[in-house]
């Protein structure tokens, strides 16, 4: 029985041993697992407000875009104008050049018409200072003025009017 005994207490001792050492562990996957708990209960907080501010600037997002919408229908508003004020640019310019066209036509006609007056006026001065009157010279002076005045046809001298008369 001391055997027994002796086996007993030495069995006893390790089990005693073993169970300490069991329990001790089981302490520290405790105090693994109260961590574990307390990581996990942070990364829940931080998952709701991630979720949070992700619902935040999904709105922002959204609001973004609607302006981003809003700007693009602008710029499209926008270019239509321009298309619209350059087409009236581009009518405007071509008004422009038709009545510089017609200006440059009318002064022109008023330096000629201006400057057959001067010449009739030449003309009227020599008739009356002359002796005798060379009608083809008249005539030719005639003639100058009808072609500055845009006549197409020339005038017909004195004696080239008399043949064409005797033929008639």
């Amino acid at each position: 029985m001391i055997m027994l005994k002796s086996t007993h207490d030495k069995i006893v001792s390790e089990f005693d041993m073993k169970l300490r050492f069991v329990e001790e562990e089981l302490e520290k996957r405790e105090i693994e697992l109260l961590q574990v708990k307390e990581q996990l209960k942070a990364s829940r907080k931080i998952k709701v407000i991630t979720e949070s501010k992700n619902c935040e600037l999904n709105v922002k997002l959204a609001v973004e875009i609607d302006k981003s919408a809003n700007k693009d229908l602008e710029i499209e508003e926008l270019k239509k104008e321009i298309d619209i004020l350059n087409s009236m640019y581009q009518a405007e310019k071509t008004n422009v050049q038709i009545v510089a066209g017609r200006y440059n036509n009318i002064n022109k006609k008023l330096w000629c018409n201006e400057e057959s007056k001067r010449q009739l006026k030449c003309l009227i001065d020599e008739i009356r200072d002359a002796d005798r009157v060379d009608k083809n010279r008249v005539a030719k002076y005639l003639e100058e003025i009808n072609w500055r005045l845009g006549g197409s046809e020339n005038i017909k001298t004195i004696k080239e009017l008399k043949k064409i008369e005797r033929r008639k």
